[in-house]
């Protein structure tokens, strides 16, 4: 589990990233903690669970392939929780996965994610769907 390095400051949008690869989570840190964004990591589907009980979050990209509690599971678990962001509305769950066949992002959406990201991930594309759930993302930091 990676700690988040970024003290947390009113309105800056929270994002969990849930993988279960050590290094797609220090990749993910990396790209959005210099966007401005505040991350927290979980390594599975439970640990995003139990995370969800202690923070306020406004995003979720989950991985779908995880030991434990695998992406789709934890993602049908968040919305029998009714979990929602800090505006009051469900949490977004955007699947991260290297399946992106047409099956794969409807298992996703049966399993209540509301986007979908390929891996490898393009990072336009990771802050073009953030941007259809928050507004416009924080501007790069140097």
């Amino acid at each position: 589990l990676i700690e988040p390095v970024t003290p947390t400051i009113e309105g800056t949008p929270r994002i969990m990233v849930v993988d279960d690869n050590v290094v797609n989570q220090k990749l993910m840190l990396n790209i959005l903690q210099r966007r401005g964004f505040e991350v927290v990591i979980a390594g599975n589907g439970a640990e995003a669970l139990s995370l969800a009980d202690s923070v306020q979050l406004d995003v979720i990209l989950m991985d779908c392939q995880m030991p434990i509690l695998d992406g789709y599971d934890a993602a049908r678990k968040l919305r029998e929780q009714k979990r929602t962001s800090r505006s009051g509305a469900p949490i977004p769950i955007i699947a991260l996965t290297a399946n992106s066949m047409a099956e794969d992002r409807e298992r996703c959406k049966e399993a209540g994610m509301d986007g979908f990201l390929a891996k490898p991930l393009n990072v336009r594309q990771l802050f073009s769907e953030l941007d259809q759930y928050l507004g416009a993302t924080p501007q790069l930091q140097a």
